[in-house]
């Protein structure tokens, strides 16, 4: 079991409270990028691999180079405490809750990306 499906088991199974200190939060790929990105420094190490893309549009010759990013197993507890105290300043910053600010970064994906899951994958790198 890697960290990001552990941390899934984290944020579900720790009772949330009202009022008590915020549990872990969700260490995905998706939210792993985005900490990344904000922070401007690998918080969260990423394993990533690239793959090719035929075009879109059939005009167009020049193939489009992709990547994927998996959380790496080689994450620590220092890791993912770094990664909560960032959710946690956040929060902090935006005055909303963690949780909110962790599903945020989790963002919508599917056929259509959210405009901030869009920005992740558009402006993440290996």
């Amino acid at each position: 079991m890697g960290p990001a499906y552990f941390t899934k088991l984290i944020y579900f199974l720790i009772p949330r409270t009202k009022g008590a200190p915020p549990g872990g939060y969700i260490m995905d790929q998706w939210a792993g990028c985005s900490v990344n990105l904000l922070a401007g420094q690998e918080v969260v190490l990423m394993d990533t691999a690239s793959y090719w893309l035929l075009p879109k549009k059939k005009t167009s010759s020049s193939l489009e180079k992709r990547w994927t990013f998996t959380v790496s197993n080689l994450n620590t507890p220092k890791n993912y405490e770094a990664f909560c105290q960032i959710v946690d300043s956040l929060a902090s910053h935006f005055n909303i809750t963690a949780d909110e600010v962790d599903r945020a970064l989790l963002s919508d994906g599917g056929r259509q990306a959210a405009p901030w899951r869009a920005y992740i994958i558009e402006h993440r790198r290996p």
